[in-house]
């Protein structure tokens, strides 16, 4: 209970409405899902794929297609694990029904 607690003092501190389910596990995935290496790692990535633009052809400096395409493939199993993430400490109906979620799932997939 004292986790339950420190979550949502938390999300009262940083302005976070997220409903999360209140189970010890997921109370402790949500911890982890907004601990500041997670976001730092999420922010990388996302730098990384916007950095591929520079990379890609036509591009200022060109790299071979293997190396873009295996950058880009982590930068999307890191957005796709993000979500899975974010997905065990949401409640299932209110995941599906968020657009935040679908519009990434879109992104992904297209």
């Amino acid at each position: 209970e004292l986790l339950l607690a420190a979550a949502y003092v938390s999300d009262a501190q940083y302005n976070r409405n997220v409903p999360f389910e209140t189970s010890p596990q997921a109370i402790r995935l949500y911890h982890f899902y907004n601990h500041w290496t997670m976001r730092a790692a999420t922010y990388f990535f996302i730098w990384v794929n916007l950095a591929l633009a520079l990379f890609e052809e036509p591009a200022v400096f060109p790299l071979p297609f293997l190396v873009t395409s295996i950058a880009e493939v982590l930068c999307l199993t890191a957005f796709f694990g993000r979500l899975v993430h974010f997905a065990k400490v949401t409640p299932q109906k209110v995941f599906w029904k968020d657009t935040k979620n679908i519009c990434v799932m879109v992104t992904i997939v297209v």
